[in-house]
């Protein structure tokens, strides 16, 4: 499966399968989304990649947090 296919179900399906519950699952999404902002202005001040590669990367982070992790639970 493409990472841009990958919904919540599919977290916690793959969490249960590694045998981990679906609220263990939640918690560690949970904990990543608080990181989150500090993981998006490091990439914004990082002097590695032009400004225009940060957008991108910055952009396509957030809409696959959106997509994917955000959603779960």
């Amino acid at each position: 499966m493409s990472i841009g296919k990958l919904k919540g179900k599919h977290l916690l399906a793959m969490g249960k399968r590694f045998g981990i519950k679906g609220e263990a699952v939640v918690t560690a999404i949970e904990s990543l989304g608080k990181q989150l902002p500090k993981a998006l202005e490091a990439v914004e001040k990082s002097p590695i990649g032009t400004p225009l590669l940060r957008k991108k990367l910055i952009e396509k982070m957030e809409k696959r947090w959106k997509g994917s992790f955000a959603l779960t639970g």
